[in-house]
């Protein structure tokens, strides 16, 4: 329950719980993962041992290796020690995702905050799409780093925030292309027009080659730097092997991203980012969320 607690008074943390189940409400995808606090505080030992029992079990389960390591010996390891694991099915079976929208919408948790917490932006693509890496650069060159057009108009021209950027996340059955800004109460406003205004000249016109290049170099040179230890390779593998069961090597992830070209893009933003799919989500001191709906209608 403190672990809950923690999170809820953390509005950087907390505004995504808000973010999800704006999209999603009252299903799976939308529910906070970690639960109710009723719910929590009703589970017995037994509860938790049955579900140990019937979800770790081998069609649920996948041993990631990463490092300098003999195949054969590690392969032959991991027979070893994961010989006797259960082989029950699962219990539960991944639930479709419900998407129906048809304005844009808005949630917002009222806290009496030393600055507003927001997520502006679209349903994107699942991990399986063939869109999906055309959105991932797509939100790299929105929001990624120091060089975007997110970070150059919301921080370094207009003033509005110290934390401004955005991203494509992708599950295995939906995903969001989302940007993120804290910024004072007075320019809330403003700032949801500015990032709206981002998202609009990217349906309107096409981007440079030379924009197009920069963003692929920044994504092959971060992820790089960001694989160099072997945990996080593991990682990076363990949780495309669980989303889609198909991890693709460092290499081929990046071809995806070379393929990616300027009318692409283009069209990518024209497909994600259309009124029906439109979202915010805020945390800070506001009851009366119509002024907000009515600049997201305006998109």
């Amino acid at each position: 329950m403190e672990e809950m607690h923690k999170d809820r008074d953390n509005p950087m943390i907390y505004i995504w719980w808000i973010w999800e189940n704006l999209l999603y409400g009252d299903q799976p995808a939308g529910w906070d993962v970690i639960g109710e606090e009723k719910i929590i505080r009703s589970l017995k030992r037994e509860d938790f041992t049955n579900y140990f029992h019937h979800q770790y079990v081998s069609k649920n389960t996948a041993v990631i290796i990463a490092g300098n390591f003999n195949d054969a010996e590690a392969t032959g390891k991991v027979r070893e020690l994961f010989s006797e694991i259960r082989d029950d099915p699962p219990f539960r079976k991944k639930p479709p995702v419900s998407e129906d929208q048809a304005v844009p919408s808005v949630k917002i948790e009222f806290k009496e905050t030393d600055q507003t917490n927001l997520v502006l932006g679209f349903r994107g693509y699942d991990a399986m799409h063939p869109k999906r890496y055309a959105a991932e650069v797509l939100a790299v060159l929105l929001g990624g780093g120091m060089s975007s057009r997110m970070f150059i108009r919301i921080r370094e021209k207009l003033g509005l925030a110290y934390a401004v950027g955005s991203s494509h996340e992708s599950y295995s059955n939906r995903g969001f292309l989302t940007t993120y800004a804290g910024v004072d109460h007075k320019n809330v406003e403003q700032t949801i027009q500015e990032i709206l205004k981002e998202y609009k000249s990217l349906c309107e016109k096409i981007v440079s080659a030379k924009e197009l290049k920069r963003v692929k170099d920044y994504i092959r040179g971060t992820t790089l730097i960001g694989l160099e230890q072997s945990n996080a390779m593991a990682s990076f593998i363990g949780g495309e092997e669980m989303v889609t069961g198909k991890p693709m090597t460092v290499d081929e992830v990046f071809a995806s991203i070379d393929r990616v070209t300027e009318d692409e893009l283009c069209a990518v933003a024209k497909e994600i980012m259309t009124p029906e799919k439109l979202n915010l989500a805020m945390i800070g001191p506001f009851k009366d969320k119509e002024k907000f709906e009515k600049l997201l209608r305006e998109f």
